[in-house]
This record gives structure tokens, C-alpha cells and sequence, in this order.
């Protein structure tokens, strides 16, 4: 939007026949403010103006690019240019072109422009002295007691820790004697529907006790392989229910008995156990 000073001044050129010179509008501007150059031009009908770019000139930079209003009797042209720093600037304006009828074309000098800036600091005498430097917040003597008694504590714990982890984890039971041991009985794990549970844990107990009374049928071996190691080495009747169990247990881990009593057989297993 133009200043209506501005305006003021745009009206009274426009009356004034003839080429006029460029309105510097506000008339007192200061750092940083929007500075208008404004020209009107009078053509003759045949004629329209084009103005060219203002080029940046160290403390005087342009806006944006300038504007241009047609008119009856003539053109106006404005530039939006901003100064950096106070004081007197005297800078050029660019070529204004005139383009008309026939492809005909001319040219006007743009000329040159001054303008004073102000500064937006205070003068030197109504600057505002600095401030004194603000009081410490904790002149008194600090107390030593804190920083003692955050270190006896600080020991306290190394010191605790230290013979916490000297003491290692508590023992716990191993899974293999939770199973030899019984655990949770065997209608608890069949009601919940895990039959494969019981007949693992029987196995379990029954290889164990193999493993004791023949040592060539270990637990790491296959059963049937553990069976052939110890055929011959106990009386045949205990021989026939061992292997009888041991089958009927891996056919249920395998789910390919169907109807098998897996809790009589797991009973079963524990009793040639106890007598292995």
C-alpha cells in the first residue's frame, strides 16, 4: 500500500505536464522500511512503458520487481527498495523502455535518486547503561556434610554389592529331579489336555533307571537301540514291560496311540522304575 503522503505527492505530479522525476516515499524512512521510488511518465496513445530490473547496489537492494499502472495520459512505475544502513544513499535507477505501435521502440534515461535513512538505535547519550553483575545465589559457606554422606553411602552400597555377587544365585532345582520327584500329578496334566507331558516324565523316570541298571542304554540313545542293549541283561518277564511301557510312552510323545490309558502306563513306568 503507498503512504498517503505519497499519494499526495503522486497527485501533484500527475497534474504537472510533461516528464516527471522520482518520489522517494516515506520521505524520512529508517532501516529496514519498505522505500517506494515512484516516477509517472506521460505518452503519448501510441506508447506504453517497460521498465527494467533495479539492480542491487551494495546498502540500496530491491523488494521485488517493480510495478506498473497504465494510464490515459500516462504510466506509472514504482520500485519497493530497501536500505541497510542510515545515512545519505544516492543510487542510480534503471532504463525505463517505451515500446510502440510497428514494433517501434525508445528508450529514457532512469536517472538518479537520494534519500537519508534513520537509524532505528538511540542516540549515544539515551542508550541505557549495563546492568551490574547480579549477587551470587549461595554466598554462605557450604556445608560439608552432604557430599560426606553421599560418599559413606555410595561405599555402603559398593560394599553391599560386592558381597552379593560374591554369594551367586541360589540353587535351584534341576528339571530332571523336579520330574524323578513328581511334580505336578499326572490327572493335573491330562485334564489340561497334555497327555504328551505325562508320557514324556514317565519316560523320562523309566530311562533313568535303564540307564542305571544297564549303562550301555543311555538316555542319549534311541529307545529301540536301548532296548537291543539291554535285552539279555535282566530277567525276560522285567525285559517284556519295560519295553512294553517304553513303546506305548513313545507312540503317545508321537501322537500315534489313540485310546492308550496314558495314565496307567506312566503308573506303570514309575513302578519298573523303583524296581530297576
Amino acid at each position: 500500500m503507498i503512504p498517503p503522503g505519497m499519494l499526495a505527492a503522486l497527485v501533484w505530479r500527475l497534474a504537472t505536464p510533461g516528464d516527471s522525476q522520482w518520489v522517494v516515499a516515506p520521505a524520512a524512512p529508517t532501516v529496514g522500511d519498505t522505500i517506494w521510488l515512484v516516477r509517472v511518465v506521460t505518452l503519448a496513445p501510441e506508447w506504453r512503458l517497460k521498465p527494467g530490473p533495479f539492480e542491487n547496489q551494495g546498502d540500496v537492494a530491491p523488494l521485488g520487481d517493480p510495478w506498473l499502472a497504465l494510464g490515459i495520459g500516462g504510466d506509472t512505475v514504482r520500485y519497493p527498495v530497501v536500505a541497510w544502513t542510515a545515512g545519505a544513499h544516492h543510487f542510480r535507477l534503471p532504463t525505463l523502455w517505451l515500446v510502440g505501435a510497428g514494433g517501434r521502440s525508445d528508450s529514457l534515461p532512469g536517472g538518479a535518486a537520494d534519500v537519508t535513512v534513520r537509524s532505528v538505535l538511540p542516540a549515544d547519550g539515551t542508550r541505557p547503561s549495563p546492568k551490574a553483575l547480579l549477587p551470587p545465589l549461595d554466598s554462605g559457606p557450604a556445608s560439608p556434610w552432604p557430599p560426606l554422606i553421599a560418599a559413606i553411602l555410595g561405599m555402603v552400597g559398593l560394599v553391599a554389592g560386592i558381597r552379593l555377587r560374591r554369594l551367586g544365585p541360589r540353587p535351584t532345582q534341576a528339571a530332571a529331579d523336579f520330574v524323578t520327584a513328581g511334580g505336578a500329578p499326572d490327572d493335573r496334566w491330562l485334564a489340561a489336555g497334555e497327555p504328551k507331558a505325562v508320557a514324556a516324565r514317565a519316560t523320562r523316570v523309566l530311562r533313568q533307571a535303564l540307564a542305571r541298571a544297564v549303562p550301555e542304554a543311555q538316555e542319549f540313545v534311541p529307545v529301540r537301540e536301548a532296548l537291543e542293549a539291554a535285552e539279555g541283561r535282566m530277567p525276560g518277564a522285567t525285559f517284556r514291560r519295560v519295553r512294553e511301557a517304553l513303546l506305548a510312552l513313545e507312540q503317545v510323545s508321537y501322537a500315534v496311540a489313540h485310546g492308550t490309558d496314558v495314565q496307567r502306563v506312566a503308573s506303570e513306568a514309575r513302578e519298573l522304575a523303583r524296581e530297576l
